[in-house]
C-alpha cells in the first residue's frame, strides 16, 4: 500500500489551493499550471473575523471555528509598528464548509464581543503612495 502523499498548496489568483495530489508547476507563459493525479482538487476559501478581543491569538481563532469547518489556516491581522492586535483575523477553510462556518460564527460573543465573520473579499487595488516630502518643483 502506497503512503499518501503530503497536503501541497499553490496560489492561484488569491485564492489558495489544497492538492492532496499532484503539484504546481510554474512556466513562462503559465504563471500557475497545476498537474494531478485524479480526485477532486478541494479549493480554499477565507473567513473574515471581526471585532475580535485584543487579546486573541490564532490558536484562539482555531478553536473557535474548528467545530465548524475543517481549518487550514488562521491568523490575526497586527499592527507593524507594534505588533499588537488590530481586532480582526482571518481563517482559512475548505470551500465546500465556508457558509456553515459564518452562519455558525455570526453574532457569536468572544470575550464579551459580538463578533463580525463574514466570506473574505479579495483585496481592493491601491492607489500607488507618493514618495512623501516636498513636492514643489524649483
Amino acid at each position: 500500500m502506497r503512503n499518501a502523499s503530503p497536503i501541497k498548496y499553490c496560489f492561484m489568483n488569491g485564492w489558495r489551493l489544497v492538492l492532496s495530489e499532484g503539484q504546481c508547476l510554474p512556466g513562462p507563459n503559465n504563471p500557475i499550471r497545476i498537474v494531478t493525479r485524479g480526485g477532486d482538487i478541494p479549493l480554499a476559501k477565507t473567513v473574515y473575523i471581526g471585532n475580535l478581543p485584543w487579546s486573541a491569538t490564532e490558536d484562539d481563532l482555531s478553536a473557535l471555528v474548528s467545530p465548524h469547518a475543517t481549518v487550514l489556516s488562521a491568523r490575526v491581522a497586527t499592527d507593524r509598528d507594534t505588533g499588537r492586535s488590530r481586532g480582526f483575523g482571518f481563517v482559512e477553510v475548505e470551500d465546500a464548509q465556508i457558509q456553515t462556518a459564518v452562519d455558525a460564527l455570526q453574532n457569536m460573543e468572544m470575550d464579551g464581543r459580538v463578533l463580525t465573520v463574514n466570506e473574505a473579499k479579495p483585496r481592493e487595488p491601491r492607489a500607488p503612495r507618493s514618495g512623501g516630502g516636498d513636492s514643489r518643483r524649483w
